[in-house]
Protein backbone atom coordinates (compact mmCIF):
# COMPACT_ATOMS: atom_id res chain seq x y z
CA UNK A 1 0.00 0.00 0.00
CA UNK A 2 1.25 3.44 -1.03
CA UNK A 3 0.11 7.35 -0.05
CA UNK A 4 0.28 9.05 -3.39
CA UNK A 5 0.18 12.37 -1.70
CA UNK A 6 3.91 11.79 0.06
CA UNK A 7 7.01 13.21 -1.88
CA UNK A 8 7.45 14.46 -5.51
CA UNK A 9 4.97 14.17 -7.33
CA UNK A 10 5.70 13.93 -11.18
CA UNK A 11 7.84 10.62 -9.74
CA UNK A 12 5.00 9.23 -8.31
CA UNK A 13 2.17 9.53 -10.41
CA UNK A 14 4.58 8.12 -12.92
CA UNK A 15 5.20 5.10 -10.86
CA UNK A 16 1.89 4.41 -10.29
CA UNK A 17 0.70 5.39 -13.89
CA UNK A 18 2.91 3.33 -15.56
CA UNK A 19 1.84 -0.60 -14.52
CA UNK A 20 -1.77 1.12 -14.61
CA UNK A 21 -1.37 2.03 -18.44
CA UNK A 22 0.37 -0.89 -18.84
CA UNK A 23 -2.70 -2.94 -17.44
CA UNK A 24 -5.16 -1.13 -19.68
CA UNK A 25 -2.75 -1.98 -22.99
CA UNK A 26 -3.17 -5.42 -21.89
CA UNK A 27 -6.25 -5.29 -21.41
CA UNK A 28 -7.51 -3.67 -24.76
CA UNK A 29 -4.77 -5.44 -26.39
CA UNK A 30 -6.06 -8.77 -25.85
CA UNK A 31 -9.75 -7.54 -26.73
CA UNK A 32 -8.19 -6.36 -30.02
CA UNK A 33 -5.96 -9.79 -30.87
CA UNK A 34 -10.14 -11.10 -29.90
CA UNK A 35 -11.52 -9.24 -32.29
CA UNK A 36 -8.56 -10.27 -34.80
CA UNK A 37 -9.09 -13.83 -34.69
CA UNK A 38 -12.83 -13.51 -34.92
CA UNK A 39 -12.48 -10.91 -37.87
CA UNK A 40 -9.95 -13.01 -40.13
CA UNK A 41 -10.38 -16.48 -39.04
CA UNK A 42 -14.65 -16.71 -38.23
CA UNK A 43 -15.96 -13.68 -40.40
CA UNK A 44 -16.86 -10.16 -40.90
CA UNK A 45 -20.76 -11.72 -39.63
CA UNK A 46 -18.63 -13.18 -36.57
CA UNK A 47 -17.09 -9.89 -35.42
CA UNK A 48 -20.18 -7.90 -36.18
CA UNK A 49 -22.10 -10.62 -33.66
CA UNK A 50 -19.41 -9.55 -31.23
CA UNK A 51 -20.47 -6.03 -31.56
CA UNK A 52 -24.13 -6.37 -31.97
CA UNK A 53 -24.99 -6.35 -28.68
CA UNK A 54 -21.34 -4.54 -27.24
CA UNK A 55 -23.24 -0.79 -26.68
CA UNK A 56 -25.54 -2.73 -24.12
CA UNK A 57 -22.85 -4.90 -22.36
CA UNK A 58 -20.75 -2.01 -21.66
CA UNK A 59 -24.16 -0.35 -20.46
CA UNK A 60 -24.70 -3.30 -18.01
CA UNK A 61 -20.91 -3.25 -17.28
CA UNK A 62 -20.97 0.31 -16.48
CA UNK A 63 -23.13 -0.30 -13.48
CA UNK A 64 -19.98 -2.05 -11.83
CA UNK A 65 -17.47 -0.10 -12.98
CA UNK A 66 -19.13 2.96 -11.87
CA UNK A 67 -20.01 1.69 -8.68
CA UNK A 68 -16.33 0.17 -8.06
CA UNK A 69 -14.66 3.35 -8.42
CA UNK A 70 -16.73 5.26 -6.64
CA UNK A 71 -16.27 2.86 -3.65
CA UNK A 72 -12.75 2.98 -4.73
CA UNK A 73 -12.36 6.26 -4.33
CA UNK A 74 -13.96 5.86 -0.62
CA UNK A 75 -11.77 3.60 0.06
CA UNK A 76 -8.83 5.88 -0.85
CA UNK A 77 -10.40 8.68 1.23
CA UNK A 78 -10.55 5.83 4.23
CA UNK A 79 -6.92 4.85 3.24
CA UNK A 80 -6.17 8.80 3.40
CA UNK A 81 -7.42 9.20 7.09
CA UNK A 82 -5.73 5.75 8.85
CA UNK A 83 -9.23 4.32 9.26
CA UNK A 84 -8.21 0.96 8.45
CA UNK A 85 -10.98 -1.23 10.18
CA UNK A 86 -13.71 1.22 7.97
CA UNK A 87 -11.30 0.27 5.41
CA UNK A 88 -11.60 -3.53 5.57
CA UNK A 89 -15.17 -3.61 6.26
CA UNK A 90 -15.86 -1.12 3.17
CA UNK A 91 -13.92 -3.73 0.99
CA UNK A 92 -15.87 -6.08 1.84
CA UNK A 93 -19.18 -4.73 2.01
CA UNK A 94 -18.13 -4.30 -1.89
CA UNK A 95 -17.70 -7.11 -2.70
CA UNK A 96 -20.48 -8.79 -1.10
CA UNK A 97 -23.28 -5.67 -2.17
CA UNK A 98 -22.06 -6.20 -5.84
CA UNK A 99 -21.97 -10.22 -6.08
CA UNK A 100 -25.56 -10.12 -4.91
CA UNK A 101 -26.99 -7.46 -7.36
CA UNK A 102 -24.71 -9.29 -10.41
CA UNK A 103 -26.54 -12.55 -9.86
CA UNK A 104 -29.83 -10.62 -9.83
CA UNK A 105 -28.78 -9.37 -13.16
CA UNK A 106 -27.01 -11.72 -14.91
CA UNK A 107 -30.37 -14.27 -14.28
CA UNK A 108 -32.94 -11.68 -15.18
CA UNK A 109 -30.61 -11.04 -18.63
CA UNK A 110 -30.29 -14.22 -19.79
CA UNK A 111 -34.35 -14.60 -19.25
CA UNK A 112 -34.93 -11.17 -21.17
CA UNK A 113 -32.30 -11.85 -23.82
CA UNK A 114 -34.50 -12.00 -27.07
CA UNK A 115 -36.42 -9.50 -26.62
CA UNK A 116 -33.48 -7.05 -25.87
CA UNK A 117 -32.26 -8.17 -29.19
CA UNK A 118 -35.22 -7.04 -30.97
CA UNK A 119 -34.80 -3.40 -29.36
CA UNK A 120 -31.38 -3.49 -30.52
CA UNK A 121 -32.41 -4.70 -33.96
CA UNK A 122 -29.60 -6.91 -34.63
CA UNK A 123 -29.16 -8.22 -37.81
CA UNK A 124 -31.29 -11.53 -38.27
CA UNK A 125 -28.10 -13.16 -40.29
CA UNK A 126 -26.15 -12.30 -36.81
CA UNK A 127 -28.88 -12.78 -34.18
CA UNK A 128 -28.11 -16.77 -33.26
CA UNK A 129 -24.18 -15.59 -32.80
CA UNK A 130 -24.69 -12.77 -30.77
CA UNK A 131 -27.50 -14.39 -28.33
CA UNK A 132 -24.76 -17.36 -27.70
CA UNK A 133 -22.32 -14.59 -26.91
CA UNK A 134 -24.51 -12.24 -25.38
CA UNK A 135 -25.78 -15.13 -22.43
CA UNK A 136 -22.34 -16.40 -21.84
CA UNK A 137 -20.80 -12.92 -21.18
CA UNK A 138 -23.52 -11.74 -18.72
CA UNK A 139 -23.72 -14.87 -16.66
CA UNK A 140 -20.04 -14.76 -15.87
CA UNK A 141 -20.90 -10.93 -14.33
CA UNK A 142 -20.13 -12.34 -10.60
CA UNK A 143 -16.99 -13.37 -12.15
CA UNK A 144 -15.83 -10.28 -14.10
CA UNK A 145 -17.52 -8.27 -10.82
CA UNK A 146 -13.84 -9.58 -8.72
CA UNK A 147 -11.76 -8.82 -11.12
CA UNK A 148 -13.10 -5.37 -11.74
CA UNK A 149 -12.94 -4.64 -8.37
CA UNK A 150 -9.53 -5.87 -7.65
CA UNK A 151 -8.53 -3.18 -10.12
CA UNK A 152 -10.01 -0.08 -8.60
CA UNK A 153 -9.67 -1.25 -4.42
CA UNK A 154 -5.99 -2.22 -5.07
CA UNK A 155 -5.58 1.26 -7.10
CA UNK A 156 -7.12 3.16 -3.76
CA UNK A 157 -4.39 1.70 -2.27
CA UNK A 158 -1.62 3.00 -4.03
CA UNK A 159 -0.91 -0.76 -5.62
CA UNK A 160 -0.29 -0.39 -8.93
CA UNK A 161 1.83 -3.51 -10.32
CA UNK A 162 -0.75 -6.66 -9.15
CA UNK A 163 -3.24 -5.23 -11.67
CA UNK A 164 -0.46 -4.90 -13.99
CA UNK A 165 0.46 -9.08 -13.46
CA UNK A 166 -3.42 -9.75 -13.51
CA UNK A 167 -3.87 -8.16 -17.21
CA UNK A 168 -0.66 -10.21 -18.01
CA UNK A 169 -2.65 -13.51 -16.97
CA UNK A 170 -5.90 -12.44 -17.94
CA UNK A 171 -4.76 -11.36 -21.45
CA UNK A 172 -2.35 -14.60 -22.52
CA UNK A 173 -4.78 -16.99 -20.97
CA UNK A 174 -7.53 -15.36 -23.35
CA UNK A 175 -5.30 -15.06 -26.19
CA UNK A 176 -4.62 -18.86 -26.01
CA UNK A 177 -8.08 -20.00 -25.28
CA UNK A 178 -9.51 -17.86 -28.21
CA UNK A 179 -6.59 -19.72 -31.05
CA UNK A 180 -7.14 -23.12 -29.58
CA UNK A 181 -11.30 -22.84 -29.96
CA UNK A 182 -11.14 -21.23 -33.31
CA UNK A 183 -8.37 -22.92 -35.02
CA UNK A 184 -8.51 -26.18 -33.11
CA UNK A 185 -11.72 -27.04 -31.78
CA UNK A 186 -13.79 -24.79 -33.88
CA UNK A 187 -16.17 -23.55 -31.56
CA UNK A 188 -16.47 -20.47 -32.91
CA UNK A 189 -18.13 -17.67 -31.07
CA UNK A 190 -19.39 -19.62 -27.93
CA UNK A 191 -15.58 -20.67 -27.42
CA UNK A 192 -14.12 -16.73 -27.51
CA UNK A 193 -17.13 -16.30 -24.94
CA UNK A 194 -15.72 -19.10 -22.74
CA UNK A 195 -12.20 -18.30 -23.22
CA UNK A 196 -12.86 -14.71 -21.66
CA UNK A 197 -15.04 -16.56 -18.86
CA UNK A 198 -12.03 -18.94 -18.34
CA UNK A 199 -9.74 -15.73 -17.69
CA UNK A 200 -11.72 -13.86 -15.62
CA UNK A 201 -12.24 -16.53 -13.12
CA UNK A 202 -8.78 -17.30 -12.69
CA UNK A 203 -7.85 -13.63 -12.45
CA UNK A 204 -11.13 -13.56 -9.74
CA UNK A 205 -9.80 -15.91 -8.07
CA UNK A 206 -6.36 -14.04 -7.55
CA UNK A 207 -7.34 -10.86 -6.52
CA UNK A 208 -9.26 -12.98 -3.75
CA UNK A 209 -6.31 -13.93 -2.32
CA UNK A 210 -4.80 -10.56 -2.36
CA UNK A 211 -7.36 -9.16 -0.66
CA UNK A 212 -7.15 -11.88 2.25
CA UNK A 213 -3.03 -10.71 1.80
CA UNK A 214 -4.17 -6.80 2.44
CA UNK A 215 -6.67 -7.59 5.20
CA UNK A 216 -3.20 -9.08 6.83
CA UNK A 217 -1.41 -6.25 6.23
CA UNK A 218 -4.20 -4.04 7.60
CA UNK A 219 -3.58 -5.66 10.55
CA UNK A 220 -6.83 -4.94 12.39
CA UNK A 221 -9.14 -6.60 15.05
CA UNK A 222 -12.88 -6.50 15.26
CA UNK A 223 -16.21 -8.42 13.45
CA UNK A 224 -17.47 -7.41 10.15
CA UNK A 225 -20.01 -4.70 9.78
CA UNK A 226 -21.44 -2.47 7.05
CA UNK A 227 -23.06 -0.48 9.72
CA UNK A 228 -21.88 3.27 8.38
CA UNK A 229 -21.33 1.49 5.24
CA UNK A 230 -24.08 3.21 2.89
CA UNK A 231 -23.57 6.40 4.19
CA UNK A 232 -20.02 6.84 3.64
CA UNK A 233 -19.77 4.60 0.19
CA UNK A 234 -22.98 5.40 -1.60
CA UNK A 235 -21.86 9.71 -1.67
CA UNK A 236 -19.19 8.47 -3.77
CA UNK A 237 -20.26 5.38 -5.55
CA UNK A 238 -23.75 5.91 -6.48
CA UNK A 239 -22.70 9.29 -7.99
CA UNK A 240 -19.83 7.89 -10.11
CA UNK A 241 -22.54 4.62 -11.13
CA UNK A 242 -25.11 6.87 -12.31
CA UNK A 243 -22.43 9.04 -13.98
CA UNK A 244 -20.70 6.25 -15.70
CA UNK A 245 -24.44 4.58 -16.59
CA UNK A 246 -25.34 8.13 -18.33
CA UNK A 247 -22.49 7.42 -20.53
CA UNK A 248 -23.53 3.86 -21.48
CA UNK A 249 -26.85 4.43 -22.13
CA UNK A 250 -26.39 6.85 -25.10
CA UNK A 251 -23.91 4.42 -26.06
CA UNK A 252 -26.50 1.62 -26.05
CA UNK A 253 -29.57 4.29 -27.48
CA UNK A 254 -27.84 4.86 -30.37
CA UNK A 255 -26.71 0.94 -30.80
CA UNK A 256 -30.65 0.45 -33.03
CA UNK A 257 -29.28 2.89 -36.01
CA UNK A 258 -25.84 1.34 -35.69
CA UNK A 259 -26.97 -2.32 -36.23
CA UNK A 260 -30.13 -0.45 -38.71
CA UNK A 261 -27.26 -0.51 -41.09
CA UNK A 262 -26.89 -4.09 -41.56
CA UNK A 263 -24.08 -6.36 -40.11
CA UNK A 264 -20.95 -4.26 -42.22
CA UNK A 265 -22.04 -1.68 -40.32
CA UNK A 266 -21.95 -2.65 -37.29
CA UNK A 267 -18.71 -4.64 -37.56
CA UNK A 268 -17.51 -1.42 -39.06
CA UNK A 269 -18.31 0.09 -35.40
CA UNK A 270 -17.23 -2.84 -33.48
CA UNK A 271 -13.37 -1.99 -35.50
CA UNK A 272 -13.92 1.97 -34.81
CA UNK A 273 -15.19 1.55 -30.74
CA UNK A 274 -11.56 -0.82 -30.48
CA UNK A 275 -9.48 1.61 -31.45
CA UNK A 276 -11.60 3.98 -29.40
CA UNK A 277 -11.26 1.99 -26.28
CA UNK A 278 -7.64 1.01 -26.65
CA UNK A 279 -6.14 4.86 -26.39
CA UNK A 280 -9.35 5.51 -23.94
CA UNK A 281 -7.70 2.94 -21.67
CA UNK A 282 -4.22 4.65 -21.90
CA UNK A 283 -5.50 8.34 -20.86
CA UNK A 284 -8.13 6.19 -18.72
CA UNK A 285 -5.54 4.67 -16.58
CA UNK A 286 -3.42 7.49 -16.69
CA UNK A 287 -5.77 9.36 -15.01
CA UNK A 288 -7.05 6.90 -12.63
CA UNK A 289 -4.29 8.05 -10.55
CA UNK A 290 -5.90 11.57 -10.40
CA UNK A 291 -9.17 10.22 -9.03
CA UNK A 292 -7.27 8.53 -5.85
CA UNK A 293 -4.49 11.08 -5.01
CA UNK A 294 -7.71 13.72 -4.96
CA UNK A 295 -9.41 11.54 -2.53
CA UNK A 296 -6.29 11.00 -0.64
CA UNK A 297 -5.91 14.43 -0.49
CA UNK A 298 -9.05 15.03 0.53
CA UNK A 299 -8.94 12.74 3.28
CA UNK A 300 -5.44 14.33 4.70
CA UNK A 301 -6.27 17.51 4.19
CA UNK A 302 -3.61 18.31 1.07
CA UNK A 303 -5.82 20.27 -0.80
CA UNK A 304 -2.49 22.54 -1.96
CA UNK A 305 -1.24 19.60 -3.58
CA UNK A 306 -4.55 19.09 -6.24
CA UNK A 307 -3.61 21.33 -8.77
CA UNK A 308 0.37 20.59 -9.40
CA UNK A 309 -1.25 16.72 -9.78
CA UNK A 310 -3.71 18.30 -12.89
CA UNK A 311 -1.08 19.12 -15.01
CA UNK A 312 1.72 16.76 -14.37
CA UNK A 313 -1.62 14.27 -15.09
CA UNK A 314 -2.89 16.27 -18.19
CA UNK A 315 0.89 16.65 -19.77
CA UNK A 316 1.57 12.62 -18.57
CA UNK A 317 -2.09 11.37 -20.37
CA UNK A 318 -1.40 13.52 -23.61
CA UNK A 319 2.19 12.07 -24.48
CA UNK A 320 0.93 8.57 -24.27
CA UNK A 321 -1.89 8.97 -26.26
CA UNK A 322 -0.24 10.47 -28.97
CA UNK A 323 1.95 8.20 -30.70
CA UNK A 324 -1.30 5.62 -31.23
CA UNK A 325 -3.63 8.45 -32.40
CA UNK A 326 -0.64 9.32 -34.87
CA UNK A 327 -0.57 6.34 -36.02
CA UNK A 328 -4.21 5.74 -36.55
CA UNK A 329 -4.45 8.87 -38.43
CA UNK A 330 -2.17 8.40 -40.92
CA UNK A 331 -2.45 4.67 -41.80
CA UNK A 332 -6.24 4.22 -40.99
CA UNK A 333 -6.54 1.55 -43.92
CA UNK A 334 -3.42 -0.44 -42.31
CA UNK A 335 -5.20 -0.41 -39.06
CA UNK A 336 -8.91 -1.74 -40.26
CA UNK A 337 -6.84 -4.26 -42.66
CA UNK A 338 -5.85 -5.90 -38.93
CA UNK A 339 -9.34 -7.44 -38.43
CA UNK A 340 -11.22 -7.73 -42.13
CA UNK A 341 -10.09 -10.99 -44.34
CA UNK A 342 -10.85 -11.14 -47.75
CA UNK A 343 -14.51 -11.39 -47.92
CA UNK A 344 -15.42 -8.25 -45.96
CA UNK A 345 -18.01 -6.23 -47.52
CA UNK A 346 -15.81 -2.90 -48.60
CA UNK A 347 -18.53 -0.90 -46.91
CA UNK A 348 -17.08 -2.24 -43.69
CA UNK A 349 -14.00 -0.49 -44.87
CA UNK A 350 -16.05 2.84 -46.10
CA UNK A 351 -17.27 3.19 -42.74
CA UNK A 352 -14.18 2.28 -40.62
CA UNK A 353 -11.29 4.35 -42.21
CA UNK A 354 -12.42 7.58 -42.34
CA UNK A 355 -13.59 7.38 -38.36
CA UNK A 356 -9.83 6.54 -37.51
CA UNK A 357 -8.72 9.25 -39.95
CA UNK A 358 -11.10 12.41 -39.14
CA UNK A 359 -13.41 11.80 -36.37
CA UNK A 360 -10.80 9.76 -33.64
CA UNK A 361 -8.65 12.80 -33.40
CA UNK A 362 -11.29 14.21 -31.28
CA UNK A 363 -10.70 11.96 -28.58
CA UNK A 364 -8.57 14.17 -27.50
CA UNK A 365 -11.07 16.41 -25.59
CA UNK A 366 -12.62 13.34 -24.41
CA UNK A 367 -9.24 13.42 -22.49
CA UNK A 368 -9.42 16.42 -20.63
CA UNK A 369 -13.10 14.86 -19.63
CA UNK A 370 -11.88 11.91 -18.50
CA UNK A 371 -8.87 14.13 -16.22
CA UNK A 372 -12.18 16.25 -15.09
CA UNK A 373 -13.98 13.68 -13.92
CA UNK A 374 -11.25 11.84 -12.09
CA UNK A 375 -11.12 15.14 -9.99
CA UNK A 376 -14.73 15.25 -9.25
CA UNK A 377 -14.99 12.14 -8.03
CA UNK A 378 -11.80 12.65 -5.74
CA UNK A 379 -13.43 15.95 -4.36
CA UNK A 380 -17.27 14.23 -4.48
CA UNK A 381 -18.74 16.74 -6.45
CA UNK A 382 -21.62 14.98 -7.80
CA UNK A 383 -23.91 17.87 -9.67
CA UNK A 384 -21.14 18.67 -11.15
CA UNK A 385 -20.14 15.83 -12.80
CA UNK A 386 -23.15 14.53 -13.75
CA UNK A 387 -24.18 17.90 -15.32
CA UNK A 388 -20.60 17.68 -17.19
CA UNK A 389 -21.92 13.56 -18.72
CA UNK A 390 -25.18 15.00 -19.58
CA UNK A 391 -24.08 17.47 -21.84
CA UNK A 392 -22.21 15.08 -23.70
CA UNK A 393 -24.52 12.35 -23.63
CA UNK A 394 -27.29 14.63 -24.81
CA UNK A 395 -25.54 15.92 -27.61
CA UNK A 396 -24.26 12.34 -28.69
CA UNK A 397 -27.41 11.24 -28.55
CA UNK A 398 -29.27 14.44 -30.02
CA UNK A 399 -26.74 14.62 -33.45
CA UNK A 400 -26.60 11.20 -33.97
CA UNK A 401 -30.53 10.77 -34.34
CA UNK A 402 -30.43 13.95 -36.08
CA UNK A 403 -27.73 13.04 -38.42
CA UNK A 404 -28.20 9.79 -38.84
CA UNK A 405 -30.86 9.39 -41.64
CA UNK A 406 -28.90 11.73 -43.99
CA UNK A 407 -25.17 10.11 -42.96
CA UNK A 408 -25.87 6.82 -41.77
CA UNK A 409 -23.00 5.79 -39.16
CA UNK A 410 -21.26 9.10 -39.79
CA UNK A 411 -23.84 10.94 -38.25
CA UNK A 412 -23.26 8.51 -35.03
CA UNK A 413 -19.55 9.44 -35.50
CA UNK A 414 -20.20 12.94 -35.34
CA UNK A 415 -22.16 13.50 -32.10
CA UNK A 416 -19.80 11.00 -30.85
CA UNK A 417 -17.44 13.66 -31.91
CA UNK A 418 -19.12 17.00 -30.99
CA UNK A 419 -19.92 15.31 -27.79
CA UNK A 420 -16.52 15.45 -26.29
CA UNK A 421 -15.95 18.47 -27.38
CA UNK A 422 -19.39 20.29 -25.57
CA UNK A 423 -18.16 18.32 -22.49
CA UNK A 424 -14.14 19.56 -23.21
CA UNK A 425 -15.46 23.56 -22.94
CA UNK A 426 -17.52 22.72 -20.19
CA UNK A 427 -14.50 21.20 -17.85
CA UNK A 428 -12.06 23.81 -19.06
CA UNK A 429 -14.71 26.62 -18.16
CA UNK A 430 -15.73 25.16 -14.61
CA UNK A 431 -12.10 24.74 -14.34
CA UNK A 432 -10.72 27.77 -14.61
CA UNK A 433 -13.64 29.65 -12.64
CA UNK A 434 -12.78 27.59 -9.57
CA UNK A 435 -16.30 26.59 -8.81
CA UNK A 436 -15.34 22.80 -8.69
CA UNK A 437 -13.40 23.58 -5.47
CA UNK A 438 -15.00 22.03 -1.95
CA UNK A 439 -15.38 25.29 0.86
CA UNK A 440 -12.79 23.22 2.99
CA UNK A 441 -10.24 23.18 -0.01
CA UNK A 442 -11.02 26.78 -0.81
CA UNK A 443 -10.56 27.81 2.76
CA UNK A 444 -7.46 25.60 3.05
CA UNK A 445 -6.05 27.54 -0.18
CA UNK A 446 -6.77 30.88 1.25
CA UNK A 447 -4.72 30.79 4.63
Amino acid sequence: MHDLTKGNLTHTFIKFAIPAILAGVLGQAYALIDSVIIGKFLGTQSLAALGATSGFLSLIDSLFWGYGVGCGIYVAKLFGAGEKLKLRNAILATLLTESIAAVILSVLLILLHEPLLDILQVDPLIRREAAQYFCIIVSSLVIQNFAWLGVYITNALGISSFPLYMSLIMSVINISGNLLSVLVLDAGIIGVALSTLLASTVVAICYIVKFLNIFRELNVSGSFSMAGYWKGASSYALPSMFQQCLIYIAQASVAPLINAGGFAATAAYSVSHKYYNFIAALYQNSTKVMANFTSQCTGSGEYRRIREGIWITLRQSTLIVLPLLFACVVFPEAMCSFFFNAETPIESYAYAVPFLRFYLPFVLFNLINNLFHALLKGIKSTKLLMLSSFIGCVVYVAVSYAFCGTLGLFGVYLGWALSWGAEAVFAVIVYFSGKWQPPAMREALQK
